[in-house]
């Protein structure tokens, strides 16, 4: 096969990629996903969580449930405050992801304290 047919299907693949990148994120913009607010609001709550984690967790795996459990409605706060309506689940997952990324926790330990802290419901985290 002749050297330019893979310049060439090199050029197609990465045109592709980029009006899929620019089609995707045209339609996340058109649905309301701000990016730069939402990467605003992730580093907020992972300064939120480093504080409170480093305050009220000593390091003891047991004790990793209750140190969440209470990181929760701090979280939720942070994210009502900057205007943002969040799932359950997706907080989560940023809370684990910023524990761990802060280094307080590994992710399994994280994880499996998460699961034993209870799920607030809608009703819950609008008052």
């Amino acid at each position: 096969m002749p050297d330019w047919i893979w310049f060439a299907i090199a050029l197609v693949v990465i045109v592709d990629v980029v009006v899929i990148a620019l089609v995707l994120r045209q339609r996340l913009r058109n649905s309301g996903v701000d990016f730069a607010r939402l990467a605003q609001l992730t580093k907020l709550i992972h300064e939120a969580v480093g504080e409170h984690m480093r305050a009220n967790y000593s390091g003891n795996v047991a004790q990793l449930g209750s140190a969440l459990e209470s990181l929760m409605p701090v979280v939720e706060t942070v994210v009502r405050n900057g205007g943002h309506k969040l799932d359950d689940d997706t907080l989560r997952l940023l809370v684990v992801t910023s524990v761990t990324s802060h280094r307080i926790a590994a992710r399994a330990d994280v994880q499996r304290a998460m699961e034993q802290v209870p799920r607030r419901s809608a009703l819950d985290r609008a008052a």
